[in-house]
């Protein structure tokens, strides 16, 4: 009977451990998935949602996300109209940027492409950096 007793807590040890390691394994795939993650698939997750994009002169952009594509995020800002900024020129994100998004909507539309939608409705534009 005692040695039943044992055998039983050396098992339930034995499942313990082997959970344990199975948590351990998907948090590790986890943290490596979102690691493979670039700054345009957690903005495409973060459309329609409020961002503050530091940039790296120090100034801020804030807005609500509407359209990400190749090297650049397209912001809604309050009061002004639309941002335009380069992914290159993000030094830090402010935002739940818990969600991502793998298919770009315009993962294609370089610079070319939104300089030309500017000019073809003429809207005013305001260089800064």
């Amino acid at each position: 009977m005692r040695w039943n007793g044992l055998f039983d807590d050396l098992e339930a040890h034995w499942v313990d451990l082997g959970w344990q390691e199975t948590v351990a394994e998907a948090a590790e795939l986890t943290r490596a998935e979102w690691m493979a993650l670039s700054l345009a698939d957690r903005l495409r997750g973060a459309r329609g949602r409020q961002v503050r994009l530091h940039l790296a002169w120090g100034e801020a952009v804030d807005g609500v996300v509407h359209t990400v594509g190749q090297g650049w995020v397209g912001v809604h800002v309050d009061g002004s109209g639309s941002a335009i900024v380069a992914l290159d020129c993000v030094a830090a994100v402010e935002a739940d940027l818990t969600r991502a998004a793998l298919t770009p909507e315009l993962a294609a539309a370089g610079w070319g492409t939104v300089l030309r939608g500017i000019a073809r409705t003429r809207q005013p534009v305001a260089v800064t950096g």
